[in-house]
């Protein structure tokens, strides 16, 4: 805990001694923490004027679509020009805002407020996806029949800057919780990761509404895209197969990866016509290939080694986000279906070991080895089989597969005595990892 001593200055040289000194310590964590409770203050403030703002609205402006002399173009429009702005002021004034209050001594704490309320903060996706609308209706027709209401009002904030202010709070958050993050000491590692993750749900919200957005404009698709899980991302991409090069639009969904070809319309706005599509569940992942650092591959585990597809990403940044997201798509696929067969096994009376998680190791080797143990029937001892594969990536299952009979195959790794691991389906990142196969019939 160090202590820094302040002296004090007089005005005049600036070279002059010190006439005073303050007899009081000031320790480094007290600085840091008075930071840390001042942008705690200002995230309470601010979500204050927030509902304030959201409850105007309400108050003064949608009494307005239910007078007479409302424009026809209007009728029946309230939902496309406030979006669920009544539930998100609802969400705030009765829960969000009474528990950032009852969070303003324990800051660091303050992550738990939003990854509670993580359903609800999926309304802003659906806020930003109807802004369009919104902002195309007011610009037809309500921009002058809503102003009368301003001047009446006396108000230097017209109805858009109003119908704005959900987008910008969402980004104000985003960028206190990196302020906390920031002051956040390193000790503090479980405050320091919840503070990450909702920094990063708050920023997937805001992406998320432009991301239903460029859904609703796929066209010539023949996939039911509502029963592909939640869509993570969208962007486009230089895409390789073989030694065909295409401008692609890839869509990202939690079951499902999707190419399609941008085309511009009048208006500005973009079509994206469907060209293929592939379930996330036969796909692998090389995170890194060549030497630009925006290119990653996505290759298919059970057909042929030159169907695969390079992606390049416009920056390093979007290629690390894609490349973060598809593998943790792949390892909860793995870890669900290793639950799916455990399931299955104790339901026919097979197998009552406990599970535990396989994590690949990131040492790099220059050798990878797997030692098959292969049990005959009648055969009381173990043949013991070394198989040297070169250094190119690979998926260990894949020389499980050429076995003729049934296997239970557990997988080892650098454990200790008597843990064993059952998994029915490996998750395939082609990175650097040492597996250990022990098979018996």
């Amino acid at each position: 805990n160090r202590l820094i001593n302040i002296h004090v200055f007089g005005t005049g040289d600036s070279t002059q001694q010190p006439f005073s000194y303050w007899p009081y310590p000031i320790s480094v964590s007290s600085l840091l923490n008075s930071k840390v409770q001042h942008i705690m203050a200002e995230m309470i403030s601010t979500e204050r004027e927030y509902v304030r703002s959201l409850s105007y609205v309400i108050e003064h402006y949608f009494p307005e679509m239910e007078r007479l002399d409302l424009p026809q173009d209007l009728w029946g429009k309230r939902s496309i020009i406030f979006g669920n702005m009544e539930k998100l002021c609802n969400f705030h004034c009765q829960y969000f805002l009474k528990e950032l209050e009852a969070s303003a001594h324990s800051p660091l704490s303050i992550s738990s407020c939003f990854l509670r309320h993580e359903d609800q903060f999926g309304m802003y996706a659906l806020y930003s996806k109807n802004k369009p609308q919104s902002d195309a209706l007011l610009t037809s027709h309500g921009n002058g029949f809503f102003k009368n209401k301003q001047l009446e009002l006396g108000d230097k904030m017209d109805l858009a800057s109003y119908l704005l202010k959900p987008i910008q709070r969402m980004s104000k958050y985003a960028l206190l919780l990196k302020d906390l993050i920031k002051e956040c000491g390193q000790s503090q590692e479980q405050e320091l990761s919840d503070l990450r993750t909702a920094e990063e749900m708050v920023k997937f919200q805001l992406r998320h509404g432009n991301d239903l957005l460029a859904m609703d404009a796929i066209r010539g698709c023949d996939v039911n895209l509502k029963e592909q899980g939640q869509l993570r991302c969208q962007d486009e991409f230089i895409v390789w197969c073989g030694r065909r090069k295409y401008l692609r639009h890839v869509f990202l969904f939690e079951d499902l990866i999707l190419f399609s070809k941008s085309k511009k319309i009048e208006g500005g706005y973009d079509l994206y016509i469907y060209k293929q599509s592939y379930k996330t569940a036969e796909i692998g992942m090389t995170e890194s290939v060549g030497d630009s650092g925006l290119r990653f591959e996505i290759w298919f585990r059970r057909r042929k080694s030159q169907d695969t597809f390079i992606l390049q990403a416009s920056s390093g940044e979007v290629k690390a986000v894609w490349t973060a997201i598809i593998g943790k798509i792949l390892w909860r696929q793995a870890l669900r279906n290793r639950e799916v067969r455990l399931k299955e096994m104790v339901s026919m009376g097979i197998g009552s070991k406990p599970f535990m998680d396989i994590k690949p190791s990131d040492a790099a080797i220059s050798d990878r080895a797997i030692d098959y143990i292969m049990k005959g029937s009648g055969d009381t001892t173990s043949q013991h089989l070394r198989a040297h594969l070169p250094c190119s990536p690979f998926n260990p299952l894949d020389v499980l597969f050429q076995l003729k009979y049934p296997l239970t195959v557990y997988f080892y790794t650098h454990t200790p005595p008597g843990s064993s691991y059952v998994l029915t389906q490996c998750p395939v990142w082609r990175k650097e990892v040492v597996w250990t196969c022990v098979c018996s019939r």
